[in-house]
């Protein structure tokens, strides 16, 4: 108003009348309703990043519904750096443990030399990078869904989806060949695991990744949702 003033310009002033109020009442409570709409379906808009790895806990399946289809209630953890969002059983991360603050690993370069892990195997052996407890409490976690996995829910439901279970698996070994024949025996000795084909593919399919994640959660300080992913990128042996 004061510019138009300067500018030599003059408004005239008009009573608004009750028909014209009650408009403009009405546009602007139609319009804080469109703003409230918009950032409802923004806050619900998030799409977990492990699902374009095909490891989300809670996967999306082809025909309809999930996995884990119990769990109705997801708690969601974002990115401080790419803003990207990953449910917590994704980022292998508890709700409560959250300072504030979550890393997901993005700014870590996809190929390491995975020092920590290196030398912990030369000083150590396989024996150095886990222990045999920490393998039974692996194991008992994801029998108990304490720990969710896609990969565990897949094998407990074998009729779910074929080609996601093919899709979750790891392209490549994180270690050489005998140090993951080592792993191995380490895992069928610590839980006692016999000879039968169900009980080597249930070594191979879900405990040797899921200890795999473990030991680089463990030892190079990652999230599960990185750790995933440098099982995907096919080039980690060490």
């Amino acid at each position: 108003m004061a510019e138009m003033e300067v500018r030599g310009m003059f408004v005239e002033t008009e009573t608004l009348k009750m028909p014209q109020l009650k408009y403009l009442r009405q546009y602007h409570a139609t319009s804080l309703i469109k703003d409230g709409v918009i950032q409802v379906k923004k806050s619900r808009a998030e799409v977990c990043m492990a699902a374009a790895l095909h490891v989300c806990t809670f996967q999306k399946l082809a025909v309809e519904g999930s996995l884990y289809p119990e769990v109705t209630v997801l708690s969601w953890v974002q990115c401080d750096h790419c803003n990207g969002w990953l449910h917590t059983d994704c980022a292998g991360v508890q709700e409560k443990s959250l300072k504030g603050s979550f890393n997901c690993g993005c700014q870590l370069p996809l190929q390491r030399s995975f020092d920590r892990t290196r030398v912990a195997l030369q000083q150590k052996g396989i024996g150095g990078l886990i222990e045999d407890s920490g393998i039974v409490d692996l194991h008992d976690a994801l029998l108990s869904r304490q720990q969710r996995s896609c990969r565990m829910y897949l094998w407990e439901h074998p009729e779910t989806s074929l080609r996601l279970k093919q899709l979750c698996k790891p392209r490549s070994l994180f270690f050489s060949e005998d140090d993951t024949n080592q792993l191995a025996e380490k895992i069928k000795r610590a839980l006692k695991l016999s000879d039968d084909p169900d009980m080597v593919n249930f070594m191979f399919d879900i405990m040797i990744p899921e200890v795999t994640i473990k030991i680089l959660m463990t030892h190079e300080g990652f999230c599960r949702y990185k750790a995933e992913l440098c099982l995907q990128s096919g080039n980690l042996t060490p």
